[in-house]
């Protein structure tokens, strides 16, 4: 049956719809923050919550067994990864805009060059910002593979960091980028809204800010093209990332064996 014709959850998937012939279903699933009335299926047993606090404003679905946390947004850490690829000028505007205390004056200057970069250099800031939390995002999916604890993945909309963490895992899976472009690119639809970015919680107030909100609530496949080719030009590609993060080549090859099929008994022993 399709699962996702009676989910509620905004941009719900299996994972294994990447590429069906290589992967087994229901086993990593992804979509939006589920709501504790969203419908999922029996199989998902942990949540890997990739939100940041504040974002954590309605209570999620109550089938979960155990929800894991491995926020990631931060502001100061996304700003100083967008202050990195600022020339001089830029970086001394917003220098006086934060001695002036111009909270408003500071944040429209990065939205200016967030919005010329668009979402390629959002998912580059993320990338670098959060490669630990990439790295422990890594390690938790990998145990819940291992246990054979079916588990759901999601973030504010279920595409930008959320897509990272799939991108990453497929990437590990040996999945083309052909088929990687092609999951993320599902995610592009109306639904993706409420995208969050540096500390803009709602469509209202990034419109106020000046963000582009159409074009970041979007997930056309060239953004992720863009994204693996950066991941190739300054990591050696998405699994030279994860190896520079800290996952080892031994927990890639322990996800991609138990996303196979069949799955290797040495390969997927229970723990606990």
């Amino acid at each position: 049956f399709d699962v996702a014709k009676r989910m509620r959850a905004p941009n719900f998937r299996d994972l294994s719809t990447a590429c069906p012939d290589r992967l087994v279903p229901m086993r990593l699933m992804r979509s939006a923050a589920p709501t504790k009335d969203t419908n999922l299926p029996l199989a998902v047993k942990e949540g890997l919550d990739l939100r940041g606090q504040e974002e954590k404003r309605q209570a999620l679905w109550r089938g979960f067994q155990h929800v894991h946390t491995q926020p990631m947004g931060d502001k100061e850490r996304i700003g100083n990864a967008l202050l990195r690829r600022m020339d001089r000028m830029d970086v001394i505007y917003a220098a006086w805009m934060r001695i002036t205390r111009n909270q408003e004056g500071e944040k429209k200057h990065f939205t200016t060059r967030i919005n010329r970069g668009g979402l390629a250099l959002l998912n580059e800031m993320l990338l670098e910002a959060h490669a630990r939390e990439f790295r422990d995002a890594f390690r938790i999916v990998e145990s819940a593979l291992r246990r054979e604890r079916g588990l759901l993945f999601f973030c504010a909309a279920g595409k930008d960091r959320t897509g990272l963490l799939a991108m990453l895992l497929l990437s590990a899976c040996e999945v083309s980028e052909a088929d990687i472009v092609a999951d993320y690119a599902k995610s592009n639809g109306p639904e993706a809204r409420a995208v969050a970015l540096q500390g803009f919680q709602t469509y209202e107030e990034k419109g106020a800010l000046g963000l582009d909100v159409e074009r970041f609530v979007q997930a056309p496949p060239h953004v992720m093209e863009s994204t693996l080719h950066f991941l190739r030009k300054e990591y050696g590609g998405p699994k030279k990332y994860l190896e520079q993060a800290g996952v080892s080549k031994e927990s890639m090859l322990q996800v991609q064996q138990c996303m196979g099929e069949p799955v290797p008994e040495h390969a997927c022993n229970r723990e606990g």
